[in-house]
Order: C-alpha cells, then structure tokens, then sequence
C-alpha cells in the first residue's frame, strides 16, 4: 500500500562536508540538483531529508522503512505534471557501505531514490548508523 506521505521539494548540492546537501526541516525533501531530475531519460533522481530533528521533530521520512516494493510515490514537477514512480526495492545499509555509485548514477535506466536515516541513532557526528534507500522506476503511461 502507499504511504501517506507528502512533502514539498527543493533543490540541493553539496554540503561542506562532502555529503549530498539536505534540508533543515523535517518534511522538505531536497532533490539533488547535479544528478538526474525526476522525468529524466536516464540516471537517477535523487531524493533525499532528514529522518528527524531537534528543531522540526520527526518528519514524514520516519515512515520510509515500512514501504513495501510495488507501492506508488507521486512527483509533480514544476508544472505541475504528475510522475509516477514503482517502488521496486526497500534496502537498509550501513552508512558506510551505502552504495553511493548506484544511488546517485549519471545514466543508465531512469530510477528514482528516495534516502533518509534510519534504525539505531549513535549521536554526534554519526547521527543515525545505516540509511534507508527506497528506490522506484517510472511508471509507463
């Protein structure tokens, strides 16, 4: 089944850290500006917000774990176009084994990630010790 989640969508880039840049609040996701944009041909879309926080609390992210592959996630561009997306897999990865080459490639098939901390949080510079990366295909009209 789909998960009630509906959040706005903003562009990011890069943190100073190296990491993909993510929004302060809880219920934006940022899209990454330098990768594919959703609708695109090829490569993948990136999507991708904070789990929680000490300022905004828990955001819609939270519930990413328990989406079920098969499930729709809806994106409407700047026009306002729908873009239908299948989920096809729910993985769950160390953050440093996080498969970053697939989840941000420039080409091949278009896909769509969507990606938010989960499971135990550890604190400090951690945060949260794995990702959730939910990735989905477009949805033929």
């Amino acid at each position: 089944s789909d998960v009630g989640v509906d959040m706005s969508v903003i562009a990011t880039g890069v943190a100073d850290d190296g990491e993909m840049e993510l929004p302060d609040d809880t219920s934006v996701l940022g899209w990454y500006k330098f990768g594919a944009r959703p609708g695109d041909d090829q490569g993948s879309a990136v999507l991708a917000g904070h789990v929680d926080s000490f300022e905004y609390g828990v955001g819609p992210l939270a519930s990413l774990p328990t989406v079920q592959p098969g499930a729709e996630i809806s994106i409407a561009d700047a026009d306002g176009t729908l873009l239908r997306y299948q989920v096809v897999s729910v993985q769950r990865y160390d953050k440093v084994a996080l498969p970053v080459d697939e989840i941000f490639r420039p080409d091949g098939p278009h896909q769509l990630a969507v990606v938010t901390c989960g499971c135990r949080y550890i604190g400090g510079a951690v945060g949260y010790e794995d990702n959730i990366v939910v990735l989905a295909e477009p949805v033929a009209e």
